[in-house]
């Protein structure tokens, strides 16, 4: 069965913090089954618009999966279900 969305909508609000910025946002997607899936997300960004955080949460049905990401100087630290994974970035 396709997971995919066919139709769906998204509200989101971008305001300012005392660390920069903040992208919150409640996307709702329409399965091809004509389920909803609904997902929640948040990007944080220093004050140069860098991304510092993002978390994102979807549900389908009974199903919740959840990602976070955050950087740490030059290192991307993914958080899941299995436990975290870090993946080393190099500058160019």
């Amino acid at each position: 069965m396709e997971k995919s969305p066919k139709k769906g909508t998204d509200y989101c609000a971008l305001r300012r913090t005392a660390e920069g910025w903040l992208l919150k946002g409640t996307p709702v997607g329409v399965l091809k089954d004509q389920r909803p899936m609904p997902a929640n997300y948040e990007v944080h960004c220093d004050e140069n618009w860098l991304t510092q955080r993002v978390h994102v949460e979807r549900t389908i049905g009974k199903d919740t999966k959840t990602l976070s990401l955050s950087v740490e100087k030059w290192s991307v630290v993914l958080f899941g279900a299995g436990g975290s994974r870090s993946a080393w970035l190099s500058r160019r």
